[in-house]
């Protein structure tokens, strides 16, 4: 796929559209791990920045004006502490990591106590026969190293040190109660 319809479909995405609205992306320094070509990034708020190892996706997002460096996902440390972000958006990238209890044990020492983390995986679904269907396409990817239930994802972020506020599919459309609720998590979300 073209790096223009990534860029379209990125903009036109009505689940991106719901996640940024809901933890107000656009207003806060996010740090996209994972960046590629930025097309996430340019739609994060001011002060945010990105992180990939592909040489040619660092200088096209340069060339478009977004901050990405160099830098490996499980070695975070070395990139990622030298600022301090309000949120982490990992999409499309734990399932591939070699250790993503590690990741995200690395993720919460670089971040502030209300950073939110912001996990876009692939879960298998409890009714495995789902998998057939096309929403599900993506859970068993041949390039996929790490499987995720929603509970054992939940559980691995929780015991990496997380408050998980809310874990679920948000291709759905959410409820209008739902917008209150995760406004009220989204104050109470920092662990001690």
């Amino acid at each position: 796929m073209s790096i223009e319809n990534r860029e379209k479909n990125v903009a036109y995405s009505r689940t991106f559209r719901i996640i940024r609205s809901l933890y107000c992306l656009s207003d806060k320094a996010v740090l996209d791990v994972g960046c590629g070509f930025g097309e996430y990034l340019r739609f994060f708020g001011s002060g945010s920045m990105g992180i990939t190892t592909t040489a040619a996706e660092i200088e096209y997002a340069k060339n478009h004006n977004l901050t990405v460096l160099f830098g490996n996902a499980e070695l975070l440390g070395d990139v990622a502490s030298q600022r301090e972000f309000d949120a982490v958006w990992a999409n499309n990238l734990f399932e591939h990591l070699l250790s993503p209890h590690a990741f995200l044990m690395k993720l919460k020492k670089l971040s502030h106590g209300r950073t939110i983390l912001i996990l876009g995986v692939p879960v298998v679904p409890k009714i495995v026969s789902l998998l057939s269907l096309g929403r599900f396409r993506g859970a068993l990817a041949t390039n996929h190293i790490n499987f995720f239930t929603y509970v054992t994802l939940r559980l691995t972020a929780e015991r990496a040190g997380w408050t998980v506020a809310a874990a679920r599919p948000f291709s759905l459309k959410a409820p209008s109660w739902t917008g209150w609720l995760h406004r009220l998590l989204r104050t109470s979300m920092s662990s001690p």
